[in-house]
């Protein structure tokens, strides 16, 4: 080998603060945050908003400990904390609640009280669809006549449009923020404190009455009940369904929502909504409104009727009625309460659980790492609880059930997952989704069903009227696909639930680890995003399952018959999840920047380029991202075959870090090494030349100052070879080690004595010269100039990690 040059060069980096910059990045989250609570009646939405009005300084946010807290539960809370102290991040929040957006309906109506008590009678009258009464109705009335000075200021400033509210001067603004947002929240509490004395019974008008009529405390039913008008007519006194009209509640939410940030012009915003009921609401809200949030509280059953102490059995069995209906028939899905399908619509579930002296220090914390994700995602990772429930909730999306889409895992206990289901069909079964009444009477589609739907002669006739039926109506493109166990139990007038096609999700996930021969799972955890039912949780039980995760209570006797047994030796452990879930948990934990990136563009420090200023520099290499050549121009002159002189030209460009010595080698393959001395920027530069007695020969370029990214640094330097003993190998190579825009190999002997013969130029795919590529074209030219012939090779945008060699056959002849 002729000749060989590599680069070893050093350097570090000051970087600029880009503090604003970041900030900038994350102020549209920080600026507006909008949550809704939901729950059942004393699961806690009043103490959660509670909690969001208060200052930071107020906030129970403490850390307490506890044989379950791990070292990475104290980190967290840390981060955390100091994240949100610092820079007034966090701000009390606005609650709006759905009782008075109630309240504001009602007080708007014409007629004021008289309108309202005449509505009283009405629901107590025979034109009602059901048997209404209120206990000491007459009382109550003289009640409501007091209140007849809330109705005349109503309709002195009449709620306005979102145009008329943009419109508003600030003293009409300032009158309506005071009245809405203000003032509303005592009236409530007044009308509250009138109504929650009283009580009243409902049934349903039967000739036969089976059934006894439900008591309810008047003011949860009645408001509940007028909001079931509001979301069905827009008025609260029609109950008569107005498909135009069942998002007028949550519209009313979203005016007062404008009106607040209107009065709080160029504050940052911070709103919390107390409750949501409906999940059309809160859908709506998440359409206008991509800061909004809906955050389901949850707690243990017995808390909850134990908070519910002042009202009695039977208005708690009326309330639980009235939250968790079961059947909505005609439409009411749209404007019933549905407090279910809330919780599977929930971005953030957490659990409210008593403690000792009332504190709230587990719901305060947890509030408080969720608005901080919502300002900064990614600020902490979430905990194996949140993953593994994450997964069972992307699981159930597999599912082609028409009812209900239930995804679980099953974990070790070190939560490493072991199967994974969801509820569907068994194995090579077509899901429900995709069975279709009219691809039944087709009579084309046999494998798509069971013997038994094509074989029985009953089910025929009733797919053949369901599909006349649905005939009649234009589907929009859509197929009319049907549950089997509802066709079934609908012939039957039956409502057992053996007949349905699927196979739980706790039941597919179990099965698999048997069908593919997995390990047990005695001890290990199951995640469902539904509590399981009876037969789940016996089988739970029998697999040994220590802990039993859920999102959405199971309403059958499972956990108090089945996982709950004697004196509890042995029973699952049940948590109810608390964690973001969905989309939520990718838009909390996903980083807008990479942290490492954001550390270095917020504090301008850069950890390689600190330690890079410490240290000995002739310590540390450098890497390909570090240097680009705009030139590198290797000329090697024979001016015998024993006397060889080599000139190296570079014109580079620093890209990261700071340089003031760069590292030179040769490997030289003749005879010896004289010297190499700097022949362009001497007065610049200085040169160690190399002390080494073998090859490759080492040198240094002290440049005597700090290069920087983006500065240029340029030199010549020339070195004086030996071949006596004529060893030389017979190529002029370039290793390249960093981007080169523009590489020039030169080759130079006299013209009179032709050393050379088949100069030629071929390139290698490493950096050590074993794996040749023979290019068809011969790029090296022949030039003639001053008595001097030059062979050249000039090579744009040479490949990185590549060599680069201009070959030649030495002509035999002495000098």
């Amino acid at each position: 080998m002729t000749i060989i040059f590599n680069n070893f060069d050093d350097g570090g980096l000051s970087m600029e603060n880009y503090n604003d910059a970041v900030n900038q990045i994350y102020s549209e989250k920080e600026n507006e945050i909008i949550i809704g609570l939901t729950g059942r009646t004393g699961a806690g939405c009043s103490t959660a908003a509670g909690i969001l009005k208060k200052s930071f300084d107020e906030l129970e946010y403490e850390y307490f400990d506890s044989d379950d807290n791990s070292i990475r539960e104290r980190k967290e809370f840390d981060i955390i904390k100091d994240y949100m102290e610092s820079d007034s991040r966090w701000r009390p929040f606005e609650v709006i609640e759905g009782s008075c957006i109630i309240l504001s309906y009602i007080l708007e109506q014409e007629g004021g009280v008289k309108a309202f008590i005449e509505y009283l009678k009405y629901l107590q009258s025979n034109h009602n669809k059901t048997s209404f009464i209120i206990l000491n109705f007459n009382e109550l009335v003289n009640e409501i006549n007091g209140l007849d000075y809330m109705f005349k200021e109503i309709s002195e400033f009449p709620i306005p449009s979102i145009e008329e509210l943009n419109s508003f001067s600030t003293d009409v603004l300032d009158k309506y923020y005071e009245l809405y947002i203000r003032k509303l929240a005592d009236y409530k509490n007044r009308f509250k404190k009138i109504f929650y004395k009283y009580s009243c019974y409902e049934e349903e008008k039967r000739k036969l009455q089976d059934e006894p009529p439900v008591k309810y405390h008047l003011y949860t039913y009645l408001f509940q009940k007028i909001a079931n008008n509001i979301r069905a007519s827009g008025t609260p006194y029609e109950d008569k369904l107005c498909q135009n009209r069942i998002l007028d509640f949550a519209k009313r939410i979203k005016l007062m929502i404008e009106l607040i940030k209107k009065y709080r012009k160029g504050d940052k915003i911070r709103i919390c909504i107390d409750a949501i009921r409906n999940a059309n609401e809160s859908n709506y809200l998440k359409d206008v409104y991509r800061s909004y949030f809906l955050i389901s509280i949850s707690v243990d059953e017995k808390m909850r009727q134990k908070r519910l102490g002042k009202l009695d059995v039977e208005e708690q069995r009326g309330l639980d009625y009235v939250e968790y209906e079961s059947n909505l028939d005609n439409g009411e899905i749209f404007y019933h309460q549905n407090i279910a399908n809330c919780f599977e619509m929930a971005d953030i579930h957490l659990v409210n659980l008593d403690e000792q002296n009332g504190r709230r220090l587990m719901l305060t914390r947890q509030l408080v790492k969720y608005i901080t994700l919502m300002i900064h995602p990614g600020l902490v990772v979430p905990n194996d609880v949140e993953r593994c429930m994450q997964l069972a909730y992307n699981l159930k999306y597999n599912s082609g059930c028409l009812s209900r889409q239930v995804g679980a895992i099953v974990t070790d206990s070190n939560f490493s997952v072991k199967s994974v289901g969801w509820n569907d069909v068994p194995n090579k079964q077509l899901e429900c989704i995709y069975r279709d009444v009219h691809g039944y009477c087709k009579g084309n589609q046999r494998e798509c069903y069971s013997q038994f739907e094509y074989d029985n002669e009953t089910l025929k006739k009733i797919f053949e009227h369901l599909d006349k039926e649905i005939s009649k109506v234009d589907l929009h493109g859509r197929k009319f696909s049907y549950c089997f166990k509802d066709i079934y139990n609908g012939w039957k007038g039956d409502k057992n639930q053996v007949f349905t096609r699927a196979l739980h999700a706790e039941e597919n996930a179990f099965l698999q680890i048997s069908k593919y021969g997995g390990m047990g799972i005695e001890g290990g955890n199951l995640f469902c995003t539904a509590s399981p039912c009876e037969l789940c949780s016996k089988k739970a039980f029998q697999l040994g399952i220590k802990k039993i995760y859920y999102i959405d209570p199971y309403p059958g006797i499972a956990q108090t018959h089945i996982l709950r047994f004697g004196k509890g030796k042995g029973n699952p452990e049940l948590h109810l999840f608390s964690g973001a879930i969905g989309e939520a948990y990718v838009r909390l934990y996903r980083p807008m920047l990479a942290q490492k990136d954001e550390l270095e563009l917020v504090t301008g420090i850069n950890s390689k380029a600190e330690v890079r200023s410490i240290i000995d520099t002739s310590s540390r290499k450098t890497s390909a991202k570090d240097l680009k050549y705009k030139l590198m121009e290797v000329s090697l002159e024979f001016v015998s075959r024993e006397s060889i002189e080599s000139i190296r030209k570079v014109d580079l460009e620093v890209l990261d870090g700071e340089f003031d010595v760069l590292e030179r080698s040769i490997t030289w393959t003749g005879s010896s090494y004289d010297k190499s001395e700097l022949i362009d920027d001497g007065d610049k530069f200085t040169l160690e030349d190399s002390k080494d007695q073998v090859s490759p020969y080492h040198y240094k370029i002290n440049l005597n100052n700090k290069f920087c990214k983006g500065q240029r640094i340029s030199y010549g330097i020339k070195t004086y070879l030996k071949d006596e003993s004529q060893l030389m190998h017979e190529y002029l190579a370039q290793i390249v080690k960093y981007p080169i825009e523009n590489l020039i190999l030169r080759v130079i002997i006299p013209e009179k004595n032709a050393l050379l013969d088949n100069v030629r130029y071929v390139r290698y795919a490493d950096m050590k010269m074993e794996y040749e590529f023979l290019d068809q074209e011969n790029k090296v030219t022949e030039t003639k100039k001053d008595n001097k012939i030059i062979y050249e090779l000039q090579i744009e945008n040479p490949n990185l990690f590549y060599t680069y060699s201009m070959e030649w056959d030495f002509i035999k002849v002495k000098s």
